[in-house]
């Protein structure tokens, strides 16, 4: 079975970060290049420095991220501190060691500065958690209802998923990866499933797909703040992809809409922050409803 390791590479500068991601793997689609070797697939994501919700989605997917900073600047201390939220393993390959640890000694980041750009031996395959995050949902022409995304968990044809937030149930009719057709995938896959039984309605909507491997689904994360971060009243949490609008009761995220209940810690963003002050607000762990 296909299974994955999905790596972002985060840098101010956009062309540096592609031109290190190539190095990986080959581009396929914008911001993403691909290794495949046996039944190993290396996904590489390379998100627009310019554009918060992008660098976020990017870091919550990964299972290993790459910082490569150049210097101590506002723009720069926004990503660290957003890659200190993730909460993810990484590296930050920096050019200056002793400005980035003054800034940042009270911050476990500081502990991932490396010489290295990847450690590949400490990239962990995709863990599974029993969900499919959902980044596009169309009709095609002659095939039906088609989702792409990336996997956190084992699927395979014929299999019956539920899609958030409808909650309606579909059937996967075929998996392609890198328009290859395969049975069935691992997690940490960037995949294109085609489904039955899910109307176009249910479809567009759609930011996760759940297995019976999800015991229950969660409406609320636990707020841990950064000590830095401004005062908010609603912000918007990345857990593995999916982007959930929420309101702040106290240390409490009410979420618009339910996630599956896993372990893991969303990326908390306060894009309503006053200008030039921090949006990253800190990170949040689902609970029970």
């Amino acid at each position: 079975m296909l299974k994955g390791k999905i790596i972002s590479i985060i840098s101010a500068e956009h062309e540096e970060a592609e031109s290190f991601a190539e190095s990986l793997g080959k581009k396929k689609e914008e911001g993403k290049f691909y290794k495949k070797s046996g039944e190993e697939l290396i996904s590489v994501l390379v998100p627009k420095a310019d554009e918060i919700f992008s660098l976020a989605e990017a870091v919550s997917i990964s299972d290993y991220f790459c910082f490569l900073n150049r210097e101590v600047n506002k723009n720069e201390a926004e990503m660290a501190l957003l890659l200190e939220s993730s909460n993810k393993d990484g590296c930050v390959v920096s050019q200056d060691d002793d400005t980035f640890k003054k800034y940042f000694a009270t911050f476990n980041i500081i502990n991932k500065l490396s010489d290295k750009k990847v450690q590949e031996d400490r990239v962990q395959y995709t863990k599974d958690l029993g969900f499919a995050f959902i980044d596009s949902a169309f009709i095609v022409k002659g095939v039906g209802p088609v989702i792409l995304g990336f996997s956190f968990s084992n699927f395979k044809v014929h299999q019956k998923i539920r899609l958030l937030p409808s909650l309606k149930e579909a059937e996967i009719k075929s998996i392609q990866v890198l328009d290859e057709d395969y049975e069935d995938v691992g997690p940490g896959i960037r995949f294109g499933f085609a489904l039955k039984g899910i109307e176009e309605k249910d479809l567009k909507a759609s930011y996760a797909a759940v297995t019976e491997g999800v015991g229950s689904l969660s409406s609320k994360l636990k707020v841990h703040r950064l000590s830095i971060a401004q005062e908010a009243q609603s912000l918007h949490a990345f857990l593995y992809g999916m982007k959930i609008f929420g309101e702040l009761k106290n240390d409490t995220l009410v979420l618009s809409n339910e996630v599956p209940f896993v372990s893991g810690k969303a990326i908390l963003l306060n894009v309503n922050a006053q200008p030039n002050k921090l949006r990253v607000y800190g990170w949040g762990e689902p609970v029970p409803s």
